[in-house]
């Protein structure tokens, strides 16, 4: 068997892998959030008018795809496919970036990485915009890194979908385009016509949107960030216990009627999954040594993207 072919095999593998662990779990019932929000969202009242309610607290593209496959599939499981097709997008993205930022060798690792994170494997089994957030932020960093080599038009109107995208998905994603436009003004140190027409046409999309989650509803969903349900639940040590679990997947997805609001579990449970933790202590080493790969490549200031993206 050739070299080219075995590649291909191993990455279909990992795709299908991927595939099953990520649906395992698709038709089961919702849990809390799922049903809480995105659920009631898409298959209550008035949708459009539902995604413009304050206590959504989140921008509505996301919402919009969980929408089109609640109504294609007629079932509330539906709401989690967006999920897993951006959570396999992933998969089959990393590992081309790897080649291209990284090197060719690479390539075979980032994708079974991919195919084994709990971190995709936890956004994949839900239906929240999350395993959305980590596709577009991937495609947003690509896309970056190809405008600092090269600022054409064709890197240039991809980061602009992929910025915009990214904005109409997450709050969370609005903060990584700061750092990187702060990244760029250190690094190039200077302002090209490529980067001008970027930031202009990502404004004239995303200026009237803020205007109005922030003044028209006069940020109105500030009421709804649950800090005193937080001061109820939220357990430290535990909360330290599951983060490097990635946000306990098995825990979230295998045990949700045992677990109270905020998912705190037992040490018993953390104990005999502990494959979970193995499996996120290969899914960081992998992403930290990609990062240590690229810094050694960039100025001191990467560290400064490194961080907002994180």
């Amino acid at each position: 068997m050739s070299r080219i072919k075995s590649e291909y095999v191993l990455f279909i593998t990992a795709l299908l892998t991927a595939m099953f662990l990520f649906t395992f779990h698709l038709f089961s019932d919702l849990y809390g959030d799922e049903r809480g929000h995105t659920y009631n969202v898409v298959a209550t009242g008035n949708f459009w008018t539902n995604i413009q309610d304050p206590s959504m607290c989140h921008p509505p593209l996301y919402f919009m795809f969980a929408k089109l496959f609640y109504d294609l599939t007629g079932k509330p499981w539906g709401i989690r496919i967006p999920s897993i097709i951006f959570a396999l997008g992933t998969v089959v993205i990393l590992p081309f970036v790897a080649k291209r930022i990284l090197g060719k060798e690479f390539f075979l690792l980032t994708v079974w990485v991919a195919a084994l994170s709990p971190f995709l494997m936890e956004f994949a089994a839900e239906g929240r915009a999350y395993a959305m957030l980590i596709f577009i932020s991937l495609v947003a960093t690509w896309a970056f890194f190809e405008f600092l080599r090269r600022e054409n038009v064709r890197n240039m109107l991809v980061l602009i979908v992929a910025s915009i995208c990214g904005a109409l998905t997450h709050y969370f994603f609005w903060l990584q385009m700061v750092f990187a436009g702060v990244y760029y003004l250190i690094a190039k140190k200077g302002v090209s016509r490529y980067a001008l027409g970027t930031l202009a046409i990502i404004l004239v999309v995303l200026v009237p949107l803020a205007s109005i989650l922030f003044v028209a509803q006069e940020a109105g969903f500030t009421k709804y960030l649950q800090a005193s349900w937080c001061g109820s639940f939220f357990n430290v040590p535990n909360f330290a216990a599951r983060l490097p679990v990635a946000l306990t997947y098995g825990f979230s997805t295998f045990d949700l009627p045992n677990l109270d609001p905020a998912r705190n579990f037992t040490f018993r449970v953390l104990f005999d999954n502990w494959f979970l933790s193995l499996l996120a202590l290969i899914s960081f080493a992998g992403i930290n040594y990609a990062w240590f790969r690229l810094a050694l490549e960039k100025t001191k200031w990467f560290w400064f993207l490194f961080l907002g993206v994180v």
